[in-house]
């Protein structure tokens, strides 16, 4: 990208830092037509807004960690949309304002003078050329043929990158959270805790946590439908943490998630369970 195209493309983005402690909402002014990048205090684990206001404000997470940064482009001015920051400490309440963009103004390119041209020196006499007094014979000339022109074949046209889908890990930013704490483990075993749901467009995790289990592995996580694939575990200290996604769309009252440790026991998880009934009531409303 040349000098100016790039000049142009760095002015488009105006970037605003969010204060760490505001007395309350913190107004964001953002022109329509312009990219706005919103700098927040901390890393970003949690943000509201309707889908409404997404679209509306074009709002794009950029980064979550260290800091959260967001991206602001509205597509035309209007109301004011609120969005809630939430960050390990600190809950922040945005009010963005869709505004007139500003006409730029058009930037004025400096004509350099033109080079005075170098006088030239005056041509040379012409030579006499002396007068033959016998008509010379003059041998005929060979013509060259034309070069035959060569064509060299164009390079093919590289095509443009075409984007690879991946997850859509923003979803788990719009989660809801829902806590549970179940503990499940006989006598003598080692406790497995159910901590938590998120509850996603298409999607829930259930995040688990097996007490004193950082030395232990999950070999095995099932339910009514099958083995599930779609779980990852990391030690945490002196604990072992499990996050199982399943399909939002099969979860359903009588759903019950196995764990089996290796060379050791299968903790059972119905959802049938009273404490268990909030999570239910948020799938289904």
């Amino acid at each position: 990208m040349s000098g100016p195209w790039l000049a142009l493309v760095l002015v488009a983005v105006r970037t605003v830092t969010a204060p760490a402690s505001p007395d309350g909402p913190w107004r964001v002014h953002c022109p329509a037509g312009e990219t706005t990048r919103i700098r927040l205090p901390e890393a970003l684990r949690q943000l509201k807004a309707s889908a409404e206001d997404r679209k509306r404000l074009g709002l794009v997470i950029e980064q979550t960690r260290p800091q959260g940064v967001v991206t602001v482009r509205p597509v035309a001015p209007g109301a004011p949309a609120r969005i809630e920051f939430r960050g390990p400490t600190l809950v922040l309440e945005l009010v963005i304002e869709p505004t007139v963009a500003a006409t730029p103004t058009p930037a004025r390119v400096a004509q350099r003078p033109a080079a005075a041209t170098p006088p030239q020196p005056p041509p040379d006499p012409p030579t006499p050329t002396p007068t033959p007094t016998t008509s010379p014979t003059v041998a005929p000339t060979a013509t060259a043929p034309p070069p035959t022109p060569t064509y060299e074949p164009s390079p093919a046209a590289t095509p443009a990158p075409t984007a690879t889908p991946t997850s859509d890990r923003s979803e788990l930013l719009w989660a809801n959270a829902v806590v549970i704490g179940r503990r499940e483990g006989l006598p003598g075993q080692r406790a497995m805790i159910l901590v938590d749901a998120l509850n996603g467009r298409d999607s829930i995790w259930l995040r688990f946590r097996l007490e004193d289990g950082a030395g232990s592995r999950v070999s095995r996580v099932s339910w009514e439908h099958g083995e599930v694939t779609t779980f990852q575990q990391v030690a945490d200290g002196q604990d072992r943490r499990v996050f199982v996604e399943l399909p939002r769309a099969q979860v359903t009252s009588k759903t019950r998630v196995s764990l089996e440790i290796a060379d050791g026991p299968t903790y059972r998880f119905p959802l049938t369970a009273p404490t268990l009934a909030r999570l239910l009531r948020s799938l289904f409303q």
